[in-house]
């Protein structure tokens, strides 16, 4: 049986992890919010988009206050996104530690898509929120989430989820076996490898 002080002493590195991924998360966020806003309208734009659109379209998001747009719902997100990313990871990777292949790959991938059940209906808030047609002003990420479920119940807010189950989940296993691989041959006495370039 493990010793109390070590529990005690994995529970405060657990809360302290899961502490650093929000708050990361949420520094993330709130910087890529106009990019994600403008990726959104361009993707929602019909028609040809010409070479200066990306300053027209900032001036414009800047002048009308739509740059930030459906941060309510991303911020909500990214908090226990982050909790959960490396937290989840490390867990199921140590109870995968005997299998012959990537326990970091199996514990990323787990990561991801408990992940993606978590975060699909604040996405689905934030896309509709960052839409042309969408309410804007104090409120609006809660009238978005009225719209949605008066037009389509509690399953609208889980559109989306398959396509980000396979995205997450994929995503989170390459990233966290890479950040293993690296890390593992950064330590073995191969190429010293910067940490941000590890992580």
């Amino acid at each position: 049986e493990r010793p109390m002080a070590a529990t005690a002493g994995d529970a405060a590195a657990l809360r302290d992890k899961a502490l650093a991924g929000s708050a990361a998360m949420v520094i993330e966020c709130v910087v890529s919010n106009p990019l994600d806003v403008m990726k959104t309208r361009f993707q929602l734009h019909e028609g040809r988009v010409g070479g200066t659109a990306v300053l027209r379209a900032s001036r414009e998001l800047w002048r009308t206050g739509a740059l930030w747009r459906g941060l309510g719902p991303a911020v909500a997100m990214q908090v226990p996104r982050g909790a959960l990313k490396f937290t989840v990871a490390d867990s199921v990777r140590g109870a995968c530690a005997g299998l012959p292949f990537g326990s970091a790959f199996v514990g990323g991938g787990a990561s991801g898509m408990i992940e993606a059940v978590l975060i699909t209906p604040f996405e689905r808030l934030k896309v509709r929120a960052q839409a042309f047609d969408a309410p804007g002003g104090i409120g609006a990420s809660l009238r978005v989430l009225r719209d949605v479920w008066h037009a389509e119940g509690p399953a609208g807010l889980g559109r989306g989820l398959e396509a980000t189950l396979w995205r997450n989940g994929l995503w989170n296993g390459v990233y966290f076996a890479a950040q293993d691989v690296l890390g593992r041959r950064s330590r073995q006495g191969g190429p010293e490898l910067p940490p941000f370039l590890v992580g």
